[in-house]
């Protein structure tokens, strides 16, 4: 192959590898429904309905909550992500409450997770969840929310049932307790439960 034949060749595959990123993501109404993704400067739609959408990881997936079931008069949502290079998708999270917010965190060790904020329709609490891309939820806590992530951790604050109104109309609230957790240690494998089968 010639030289610049093979150059060519070479430019091509590199812009095939970085093609498939989504730009822009959007859902058709306020109330929920189709979800279109532009990508690579197309747009086309990604799901039949959805609530929200995030474009996560520069891009590369799209996060959407759809509906689930349990919680709060059944307003229990469904977290789906959409891989755009693929274009497969799959069942992240299914949570009790309405999806607020998904973030992306890296561990120190290069680790990706999904940060995933909710609200209940009851009370208006927020509740939190991490999210293992291939394992599931590591981290669960209720009538919290997320304080920040940097260098690898999370914080986490909570507060008690009377103050989630005033956090609402964005009053200065003290949280009851606050803590710092390492993304690395939440996402270590677990290891294997063993079952006892009987006595000898």
């Amino acid at each position: 192959m010639k030289p610049s034949v093979l150059f060519l060749s070479l430019v091509f595959l590199c812009q095939s590898l970085a093609a498939q990123v989504a730009s822009n993501v959007r859902v058709s109404s306020e109330d929920g429904g189709p979800v279109f993704a532009t990508v690579d400067g197309a747009e086309k739609r990604i799901a039949p309905f959805g609530y929200k959408a995030w474009l996560l990881d520069e891009g590369r997936a799209v996060a959407y909550s759809a509906r689930g079931s349990g919680g709060f008069e059944n307003e229990g949502q469904t977290l789906y992500l959409y891989d755009a290079k693929s274009g497969l998708k799959h069942r992240l999270f299914s949570a009790r409450f309405e999806i607020t917010d998904v973030k992306r965190a890296q561990s120190a060790a290069g680790k990706i997770a999904y940060l995933v904020s909710m609200e209940d329709g009851g009370l208006g609490a927020t509740h939190i969840a991490v999210i293992d891309p291939a394992h599931g939820q590591v981290f669960h806590q209720d009538g919290a929310r997320f304080d920040g992530v940097a260098q690898g951790t999370f914080s986490v604050s909570w507060y008690k049932d009377e103050d989630w109104e005033k956090l609402r109309q964005h009053a200065e609230v003290a949280p009851t307790k606050s803590q710092r957790y390492d993304l690395d240690d939440l996402l270590k494998p677990k290891p294997p439960a063993h079952k006892t089968v009987g006595s000898l």
